[in-house]
C-alpha cells in the first residue's frame, strides 16, 4: 500500500490539455482495438451512426421529370402572350397521377395535361401552371392569363442526386436528413462503423448503488457511472457498465484485466494522490505503455489521468460528477470519434454576452457553466457555479460550456460584457 501511494505521486505534473491529447492520441497511433469494423445496417435504424464507406448514388434522383405542384403541364411557348385582358385556353387532354405509368406518351402545343404532384412529367412539357393561376372550363378548356416560364414547378431528373456522384463521405455522423437521402437512392442497407465498445466503472468506498439502501450515513448515492454511459452513447459508443466497485487495488486490477478487451476503459474515481486512489498505478501494472498523463492543467478535472494497456485507451476521470463530466468531454468524447473515423456531429456554438464577473484559472483551460438565455434579441450567458465540481445539480442547469484557455488570454477572469463562444450540450431550441 505504501509503494503505491509513493509511486502515483510521482506522476503529478500539470500538463496543457493539448500535450495531453498528443501522448493520448500518438499511443495509439497504430490500429486501435475497434479497427473501424464495419456492420451492415438496416437504414432505419441508421440515425447517429458514422458511414463505413463512401457513397455514391446508384441512380438519378428524381429518376425521372416530375411535376412540383398540383396544376396542369404544358408548354411554357403556348403561354408567351397570355394575359388578363387576352387569355389563352389549352385543351385538358388527361389526367396524371403521382405513382401512375404515364399514359400519355408526348403532349403537343395547344394542349394540357392535368396532373398531381409528384407525378411523372409527360414528354414535351417543360413546365407546370398550378391549379389555383388558372380556371376551368368544363374540364375540356383551361384558360390561362398569364405568361409561364420555362421550368416553372417542375424537377427534373437527377436534379438532386446525380447517377455514381459522391453523396455522403465515410465518416459522415448520420442524420435524419441524411438518412432520407440515402432512402431516396434505394438502399435499405448501408455498411455503418461498428460502435467502439467502453467500458464505465466507478469506483469509491462511500459509494452506493442507486435503488440500495445507503451502508451508513457517510454513504452517497453512485451518479457518475449513469453519467458516463449515457455521454458514451451520446458520442456513438457502446456503454458496458463494469459495475461499482470498492476502494479495493486488487479488485479494481482485476476488473480493469478482465476489460483490456474492450475498445476503451473509462474509471471515475481513484484519480488524484489521496490514500486510496490506487487507479494510476494499477495501470502502470496492467501492462504498457501504462499512464501517460496524470495532472492536466483545466479546471474542473485537473487529476485526470490518462493511460494506454494493450493499445487500449483508459481514461480516469475525478470522483466530482462536474470533474468527471469535463475530463470525458475533452478526452473520451475526441478519442470515440477517432475510433469511430469522424469528427462526430455538428456541434451547437454561439456568441453570447457574459452577465457577471467570473474568476478562471490563468495557467490553466477553465470549463465554465453557463445557463445560455435570449433577452431582447440578444443572448446573454451566466455562470453556474464555475467553482464547485461536486455539484451535479449544476450540469442540469446549465446548458452550455465556455472554454477559457488562461494561457492565451493571460487573465484571471471573464468579465461582465465580454462576447464569449458557448458550446451547447442542450437542445438550442430551448434557448431560441
Amino acid at each position: 500500500m505504501d509503494t503505491i501511494q509513493r509511486s502515483k505521486k510521482s506522476h503529478r505534473n500539470f500538463i496543457s490539455v493539448e500535450s495531453a491529447h498528443d501522448r493520448l492520441f500518438s499511443s495509439i497511433n497504430k490500429p486501435n482495438t475497434n479497427k473501424k469494423k464495419t456492420e451492415y445496417l438496416y437504414l432505419i435504424e441508421s440515425n447517429g451512426r458514422v458511414l463505413a464507406e463512401n457513397l455514391h448514388s446508384g441512380t438519378d434522383v428524381p429518376p425521372f421529370d416530375r411535376s412540383d405542384r398540383d396544376g396542369f403541364a404544358i408548354f411554357s411557348s403556348d403561354t408567351g402572350n397570355a394575359s388578363y385582358q387576352s387569355p389563352i385556353y389549352l385543351k385538358i387532354i388527361g389526367k396524371g397521377l403521382a405513382g401512375q405509368q404515364a399514359t400519355l406518351q408526348h403532349l403537343r402545343k395547344g394542349q394540357a395535361l392535368e396532373i398531381a404532384t409528384g407525378a411523372k412529367l409527360p414528354k414535351g412539357a417543360d413546365s407546370v401552371i398550378m391549379f389555383e393561376d388558372t380556371t376551368s372550363e368544363d374540364n375540356r378548356l383551361v384558360k390561362i392569363s398569364k405568361p409561364v416560364n420555362r421550368g416553372d414547378h417542375i424537377s427534373r431528373k437527377g436534379s438532386d442526386v446525380r447517377k455514381k456522384q459522391l453523396v455522403l463521405k465515410k465518416g459522415t455522423w448520420l442524420t435524419s436528413q441524411d438518412v432520407a437521402l440515402i432512402a431516396s437512392m434505394g438502399l435499405d442497407k448501408i455498411s455503418v462503423v461498428k460502435k467502439p465498445k467502453v467500458g464505465i466503472l466507478a469506483t469509491g468506498d462511500e459509494l452506493t448503488e442507486p435503488g440500495c439502501r445507503p451502508l451508513n450515513d457517510a454513504s452517497i448515492f453512485e451518479s457518475n457511472r449513469y453519467m458516463l454511459c449515457c455521454l458514451v452513447r451520446d458520442a456513438g459508443g457502446q456503454a458496458v457498465d463494469l459495475g461499482l466497485c470498492k476502494d479495493d487495488p486488487d479488485a479494481i486490477f482485476e476488473i480493469l484485466k478482465s476489460a483490456l478487451n474492450l475498445d476503451m476503459i473509462v474509471v471515475s474515481g481513484g484519480a488524484s494522490v489521496g490514500e486510496k486512489d490506487y487507479t494510476p498505478l494499477l495501470i502502470d501494472r496492467l501492462g504498457k505503455p501504462g499512464l501517460v498523463v496524470h495532472g492536466i492543467a483545466m479546471k474542473p478535472g485537473s487529476p485526470t489521468g490518462l493511460g494506454i494497456v494493450r493499445n487500449t485507451p483508459i481514461i480516469i476521470c475525478p470522483g466530482f460528477p462536474v470533474s468527471a463530466f469535463a475530463a470525458f468531454s475533452m478526452f473520451g468524447v475526441p478519442l470515440l470519434f477517432r475510433l469511430l473515423g469522424t469528427q462526430g456531429p455538428v456541434r451547437s456554438i454561439l456568441k453570447a454576452e457574459m452577465t457577471e464577473n467570473i474568476s478562471v484559472h490563468k495557467d490553466f483551460l477553465t470549463l465554465v457553466r453557463v445557463l445560455v438565455y435570449r433577452q431582447n434579441d440578444v443572448f446573454l450567458a451566466r455562470p453556474v457555479s464555475a467553482s464547485d465540481p461536486s455539484l451535479i445539480s449544476t450540469l442540469t442547469n446549465s446548458n452550455g460550456i465556455v472554454i477559457v484557455n488562461g494561457r492565451i488570454t493571460r487573465s484571471n477572469e471573464l468579465k461582465k460584457g465580454d462576447i464569449v463562444e458557448v458550446t451547447l450540450f442542450k437542445n438550442i431550441q430551448e434557448i431560441i
